[in-house]
This record gives C-alpha cells, sequence and structure tokens, in this order.
C-alpha cells in the first residue's frame, strides 16, 4: 500500500533518473549555436526540461492522475530520444501557450520543427470531466496553433493511450482534434493526431 502525500513512488524516481539521463546529452548540444531549417533561428532550449522531473518530485501530495501523466510524458521524450529523435526544446514557451516539447523531424519529405504535445488521459471519464478537458484541450490546442504559426507548420499530438478512453470521451476529443486541424489550416499549420 502506498501512503498518500508520504512520497512519490519509487518507479517514479527511476523514471526521474532515466529522463535525467536521456537529457543530458541536449543539455550540453543546447550550449552550442544552431541555426534551424531554411535559416531560421532553432529554439534549442533546455530551461523547460527540468520542470517535468521537478513536477513529479514535488507532486507528492497531488493526486496520483497528475504524477501519472507528468510521469507518462517523460517516457515518452525519453523513448523519443532513444529511438533518434531530433528533440530541440521541452516544455518550450511560445506566445500563449507551452509545448511539451518540440523535434526536428522529416514530415512530408520536407526536415522541420515540429510542435509536440502529449496526452494520457485514459479510462471512463464521467461526462462533466469529458467536457472540461475537452474545453480545456480545444483552449491548448488553439493556443498552440495560434502561438506557434509563422514559426511551425506542424503541430503533432501524440496520444498513445486513447484507445483506453470510452467511446463517448473520445467522440468529444475527435472532435475537438477536427476543430484543430480546421484552425490549424487557417494558421498553415498541419495538426496530425497519432496513437503511437
Amino acid at each position: 500500500m502506498v501512503q498518500e502525500g508520504a512520497d512519490i513512488l519509487r518507479s517514479d524516481w527511476e523514471v526521474i533518473r532515466k529522463y535525467e539521463q536521456a537529457i543530458r546529452p541536449l543539455k550540453v548540444k543546447a550550449g552550442g549555436s544552431f541555426q534551424g531549417v531554411d535559416g531560421a533561428p532553432t529554439i534549442w532550449t533546455t530551461s523547460g526540461a527540468d520542470s517535468l522531473p521537478n513536477n513529479l518530485k514535488n507532486s507528492q501530495n497531488k493526486k496520483r492522475q497528475f504524477n501519472r501523466g507528468v510521469r507518462k510524458q517523460m517516457e515518452a521524450i525519453i523513448q523519443a530520444i532513444h529511438t533518434g529523435t531530433d528533440i530541440r526544446g521541452i516544455e518550450v514557451t511560445i506566445p500563449q501557450s507551452r509545448i511539451d516539447y518540440v523535434a526536428r523531424i522529416k514530415i512530408d519529405g520536407k526536415t522541420q520543427d515540429v510542435m509536440v504535445e502529449y496526452k494520457h488521459w485514459t479510462g471512463n471519464l464521467p461526462e462533466g470531466r469529458a467536457l472540461l478537458l475537452a474545453e480545456n484541450l480545444e483552449d491548448q490546442l488553439a493556443r498552440h496553433i495560434s502561438g506557434g504559426a509563422g514559426r511551425f507548420k506542424v503541430l503533432i499530438i501524440r496520444w498513445p493511450a486513447f484507445n483506453q478512453l470510452d467511446a463517448a470521451s473520445q467522440a468529444d476529443f475527435k472532435g475537438v482534434i477536427e476543430d484543430a486541424r480546421e484552425m490549424g489550416r487557417r494558421f498553415d499549420i498541419k495538426v496530425i493526431f497519432t496513437r503511437l
């Protein structure tokens, strides 16, 4: 049994250790001078990278769902780094918003910096909770798109556990994602939804 408020889980400490080890080379690399695609300056920041483990380290009095979300985001970044994804920034602040991470990847035959928003909401969400989360997601994606316009051409929404949501919640979130795609077209940003 885990005593609530006592400390975070041992497994959380292990993820923190692996994450800090995985991002260490990024911190060294970010100290250099980098140019973005087509000569545009690359974001290259690690200032937000420490916010994730700090959130988890200081979350002993938060609900386990919060900790699980932070942990899953950290695990996704570790996996991206280990599979060779060129992470350019973590918890990157742009006008109006903060992006989970920025990566340089090839999409549609062109290498470009992309915004990545990671989600890990699962289960049978009560109708009121699902509605609140859908509204929050809609607002968040709109801020990503408007704040990233002119700098980014792609926003990827990564939601590996999407199929673990109840059908009604999936329908709500699919509607939000479709609205984001429409908004993205107006701002010349391609919105990609992936369950990978």
